[in-house]
């Protein structure tokens, strides 16, 4: 009986080890979500229209990425001569939860000021429809918070 108990032990022994970093084993409940964020800040003149003959080339931009109102990664980059910038981030994402990116200016910029913040939110049921538990799911957002030239 002894030999039975210590073949039975043995035998569980060598299962556990053999499957503890099985994935088979680990049912994941989340999706992971990389983001990839395009922000470009445009010229706006004092007659509304979107300046093309200029970019806004160092200026200050704050970026937030909020996974369902709470956990953050935050941003404070600098634009390049395309007047843009491109941050990462990364969230494990449990269902239910929305993800939103949002970008505003934070300097002035010759005779312009900061303007319009823009965001964007992505939605659980497109993270959902697209990947399962366990999977991965990029999101490339495009926003653009604009710099104004106040009216004379």
């Amino acid at each position: 009986m002894k030999k039975h108990i210590l073949v039975l032990g043995c035998s569980l022994l060598i299962l556990t080890m053999c499957f503890s970093g099985c994935e088979f084993l680990e049912q994941k409940d989340y999706i992971t979500v990389n983001i990839k964020a395009y922000i470009v800040v445009p010229l706006i003149n004092a007659q509304g229209i979107t300046v093309t003959n200029d970019t806004a080339e160092g200026v200050l931009v704050d970026i937030w990425m909020v996974k369902d109102g709470g956990e953050r990664i935050t941003f404070n980059k600098y634009t390049e001569s395309s007047g843009g910038v491109v941050v990462t981030g990364s969230f494990k994402l449990y269902k239910e939860q929305p993800i939103e990116c949002t970008a505003g200016v934070v300097d002035p910029y010759k005779t312009y000021v900061p303007g319009h913040i823009d965001s964007d939110t992505l939605a659980w049921e497109t993270v959902d429809a697209a990947a399962d538990f366990g999977e991965t799911y990029t999101w490339e957002v495009y926003l653009f918070p604009d710099l104004r030239e106040p009216p004379p």
